[in-house]
């Protein structure tokens, strides 16, 4: 009997010596990632994060992204769980479809429809409709185009009013150094 608690111990410790040492050093955490772009002594790591941000909206609720399935899913353009409005972008020349198309399925946009990561499908029919702005301004096309440092996207679907429209787009944070989490 004794033998095995001993052999239940020992897995028990190298599971945890596992779990605590070897996996957090094979996979950067999310500060180490944003410092080692930010504070890279080579000025051309350090231009090539860029910051956009983004909301979606359908029949006026604001879609979550916050659940960790969204994070860190591409090392070109990514959204971390400390501001998941804001996409970081390592790798210049990124298109918003192409960062849309890293996060999980369900999610799937496209110029008509919007699949959401619960399963919901919201594509424009009769008056409602699948609309795109771009830094306040109604674009149409918008997921072959790459995404630009600073810029603020709003996907919104229903039927909303100029007025609702403009209330969604002030929600979108700035794209700025100061949305990244401190040390």
């Amino acid at each position: 009997m004794s033998q095995k608690i001993l052999l239940f111990i020992i897995l028990v410790v190298t599971g945890y010596l596992i779990f605590k040492i070897v996996i957090p050093a094979r996979w950067p955490s999310e500060m180490e990632l944003v410092n080692t772009t930010l504070n890279s002594p080579n000025p051309s790591v350090q231009n090539q994060l860029q910051l956009a941000s983004f909301l979606i909206f359908t029949n006026g609720t604001k879609r979550d992204f916050s659940d960790t399935k969204y994070h860190y899913q591409s090392d070109a353009a990514f959204i971390t769980d400390a501001n998941p409005a804001i996409i970081e972008i390592v790798k210049p020349a990124i298109t918003w479809g192409e960062f849309f198309a890293t996060l999980p399925a369900p999610f799937k946009i496209t110029d008509e429809c919007l699949f959401t990561g619960t399963g919901q499908q919201f594509c424009t029919s009769g008056n409602r409709i699948l609309k795109f702005y771009v830094s306040g301004k109604k674009v149409t096309k918008i997921l072959s185009q790459p995404i630009e440092s600073g810029q603020q996207l709003l996907i919104s679907y229903g039927v909303e009013t100029e007025a609702e429209i403009q209330a969604q787009f002030t929600q979108i944070p700035l794209p700025t150094e100061d949305s990244l989490p401190r040390m």
